[in-house]
C-alpha cells in the first residue's frame, strides 16, 4: 500500500530520515548496539535525522537506558558509520560531522533514485579536506571492508 504522499506521487523525503533514525532509535534504545558491540552498523542517509534528534533521545530516554546503553547514548552513535546517500549537501553534512569525525562517514547512493553522479559530485562541494573526501569516498570502506582494498584509490 503505498502511502498518502506516494499515492499523490510526492516522494518520501520526509518519511525516509525518520525510519531511519526510529531504527537507530530503537535499537540503541533496546541495547541492541551494547549487545552486538562487534558488529560494525551503517546507516544510510547520514543517519536520517539522528544528529538533530541527540537532544531528545536524552531528554526521552527510557528509564532503564544506563542499563541498555551502559556507555552512554553519544558513545554509541558516534561508534556507528553513515553513509551519505542522498545527504551530499552541506547542512545535512553539517549535521552529521558535528556528530561524528568523517572517519565514521562512508559514500553511498541511493541509486537509482539518485544517480551515484549527483552523490559524486555532491560530495565533491561540501567544502570537505581532500583528505576528508578520500576517506568518505573510498577509505573508510576499505577500513571496515579490507578484502575490498584496491591499489588504485
Amino acid at each position: 500500500m503505498l502511502s498518502n504522499t506516494a499515492a499523490a506521487g510526492i516522494p518520501n523525503t520526509d518519511r525516509i530520515p525518520q525510519d531511519t533514525a526510529r531504527a537507530v532509535t530503537n535499537l540503541l534504545f533496546t541495547g541492541t548496539f551494547a549487545k552486538f558491540k562487534n558488529i560494525r552498523f551503517i546507516f544510510t542517509h547520514a543517519g536520517g535525522n539522528v544528529p538533530m534528534l541527540l537532544g531528545r533521545m536524552h531528554q526521552y530516554a527510557p528509564k532503564d537506558i544506563t542499563e541498555n546503553a551502559p556507555n552512554g547514548i553519544e558513545y554509541e552513535l558516534k561508534r556507528l558509520h553513515y553513509d551519505i546517500a542522498g545527504t551530499a549537501f552541506r547542512p545535512a553534512i553539517a549535521a552529521l560531522t558535528s556528530l561524528v569525525p568523517t572517519t565514521q562517514i562512508l559514500f553511498g547512493s541511493d541509486h537509482p533514485f539518485v544517480p551515484l553522479a549527483d552523490t559524486a559530485e555532491g560530495m565533491m562541494h561540501l567544502g570537505l579536506a581532500a583528505v576528508d573526501v578520500q576517506r568518505i569516498g573510498h577509505d573508510n570502506a576499505v577500513a571496515l571492508l579490507p578484502q575490498w582494498k584496491t591499489v588504485a584509490a
